[in-house]
């Protein structure tokens, strides 16, 4: 929750003033029915001293019979109360008391409300009387560990770097070694492709020269025959021009012969495909690991279920929970767990209306907005309760250690982050400047596979990234149009769903943008009735799910998706 910070006016011991001005041993409500009687008792929470009658009076009330009484002596040790800053759930109060039994610090209205059943409940001035030599040293000791934990960090970040720097000098030695090989090889290619056709032109030039000899001695013949029909003995003439017609036509289909070899065309040198592929993305040529890939739908989508649900889909609607082979969603007050591999399903019912789901292995969580709680089933609509966020809660998520949740609180926001046990641990609610990052709209929030980064989706400021440790805004993504979901996809890449039903892909960068599917492209796009889109999954390969709701059905619609680049 925090450290102990800043202290309040001390409280007055005997002979002293009174808070409201009047002599510290007077009742006070007695005095104002016009009887003075000495006090016995003060009270913390009403700021009053009481007498003994008031005392009997004080303890039979609900309201405030579990108020803090301390005595009205000289060795009160009251004379500061210490706080540990303003209240999560009670801004206008402050941190001044501690319940050992939730190992969390508390307000007064806390104590009446959320503590109310609690037995061990003492003010923080109470509690510093517990604390002993033995809780200091564990305390250095702790505080020893966790300096050294953070020098291991330190070398290990320093080491890191060193690493990296190596590791960029041999990338950048891999780039130059790859341009060289690559320039060899294009040498090599260009030597051996430029012998070849040098000696193709040689063998070809050798024998159109020698087709050229061919057709000057044919020439030549017909010239000779021509002259032997000149001859005057006429008996030759039928003889010579036979021999003439027969020399002509064999010349002829050798002229024409010749006449196709000699227009071939020889030397056709194109680039092959592959080529053409390398030139246009020499990209391909090397990979780098951390390269984001780039998906397009395929046109292949079909509605893989359909529900009626009776009424309109609720806003508290969210968050759909995909498992490798089921998809969860939250159905009025049930669960709807459908087998995307058997087509067959289950429905588990909760004794209220469910935001959202999240399951680790065989836990299963359910978050129910109308009573501020999450909750674990477990069974015949029987639950326990694993927190309390008092306020409605719409998204929920758990790491190793921690749950986060995402609470409408009022017109705004939060992302809280608890203890598995269900302790509230963190708030974020404002950044640097004070400002709120969240609205009323805040909804479904995921975590990264390796625990470091969490996303909470708020369909008015867009697309929140807060680190986990420490805890704190990253970066606001809000040139996105009402996102209602998201699904993530690899390291710092993401699918967004919009308002609108169109799925686009970005990086936590949020620069560039990518639509996945397309405005208008979802099919059964005529049937009658709104589509309200809320919700995502991705199955890590190739499908794509999308949640909405359309009139009294909520339907999930199947994407294929393919591979389309990197960047």
């Amino acid at each position: 929750m925090g450290e102990v910070v800043g202290a309040k006016p001390s409280y007055p011991e005997e002979g002293e003033i009174h808070p409201k001005g009047l002599p510290a041993n007077i009742c006070q409500p007695c005095l104002n029915e016009g009887n003075e009687i000495n006090s016995h008792k003060f009270c913390i929470e009403c700021n009053e001293y009481l007498c003994t009658s008031c005392i009997e009076a004080h303890n039979r009330f609900s309201t405030t019979k579990t108020h803090h009484l301390t005595e009205n002596k000289l060795d009160l040790n009251f004379n500061q109360s210490i706080n540990a800053g303003r209240c999560l759930y009670h801004m206008d109060r402050y941190l001044d008391h501690f319940c050992v039994s939730h190992d969390e610090y508390c307000c007064v209205s806390c104590l009446n409300t959320r503590h109310r059943s609690c037995q061990q409940k003492l003010s923080i001035n109470e509690m510093s009387e517990t604390v002993t030599d033995k809780d200091l040293a564990d305390a250095e000791e702790r505080k020893e560990k966790c300096i050294m934990k953070i020098e291991e960090v330190k070398k290990a970040c320093k080491k890191g770097i060193d690493t990296l720097d190596i590791e960029r000098q041999d990338a950048m030695n891999f780039l130059e070694s790859f341009r060289t090989d690559l320039f060899v090889a294009f040498n090599n290619l260009h030597e051996n492709n430029t012998a070849t056709i040098e000696r193709k032109y040689r063998t070809i030039r050798t024998k159109l020269e020698a087709d050229l000899k061919t057709c000057s001695d044919m020439e030549n013949n017909l010239e000779k025959g021509h002259v032997v029909l000149k001859c005057k003995d006429e008996a030759m003439h039928f003889i010579n021009m036979r021999k003439l017609l027969r020399v002509t036509d064999m010349t002829q289909a050798t002229a024409e012969a010749m006449s196709s070899d000699a227009n071939v065309k020889h030397f056709q040198l194109t680039r092959s495909s592959l080529c053409l592929k390398i030139l246009n993305q020499p990209e391909l040529l090397i990979e780098i690991a951390d390269r984001t890939r780039i998906y397009k739908e395929t046109g292949i989508s079909n509605i893989l279920r359909e529900f009626a649900i009776g009424i309109f889909y609720s806003e508290f609607y969210k968050s759909v929970y995909k498992e490798p082979s089921s998809l969860i969603i939250p159905l009025k007050e049930s669960v709807f767990v459908y087998n995307t591999m058997k087509n067959i399903s289950e429905e588990i019912d909760f004794p209220d209306l469910v935001s959202s789901v999240e399951k680790v292995k065989n836990n299963f969580f359910a978050a129910l907005p109308n009573k501020g709680v999450v909750v674990c089933p477990t069974g015949n609509k029987n639950t326990q309760v694993v927190l309390k966020t008092n306020e409605p809660c719409i998204g929920i998520v758990k790491s190793s250690t921690s749950f986060y949740v995402t609470v409408r609180v009022e017109k705004t926001g939060q992302l809280r982050k608890y203890t598995s046990a269900g302790k509230l641990d963190d708030v974020l609610k404002s950044n640097e400047k004070g400002d709120s990052v969240f609205t009323d709209r805040i909804g479904e929030v995921k975590i990264s596979k390796d625990e470091k980064k969490i996303y909470v989706v708020d369909t008015k400021t867009g697309i929140v990234i807060v680190s986990a440790k420490p805890y704190s805004l990253i970066k606001i993504i809000s040139n996105v149009k009402e996102p209602q979901g998201i699904a993530l996809i690899q390291a710092e890449s993401m699918f967004i769903l919009l308002s609108d039903g169109t799925v686009t892909q970005t990086t936590d960068d949020g620069k560039s943008f990518y639509n996945v599917i397309e405005k208008g492209t979802h099919i059964d796009m005529d049937s009658i009735g709104r589509k309200d889109y809320h919700s995502i999954c991705w199955d890590g390969f190739a499908t794509l799910f999308v949640i909405f709701s359309q009139s009294r059905n909520l339907k999930i619609l199947q994407h294929q998706l393919n591979f389309k680049n990197e960047y």
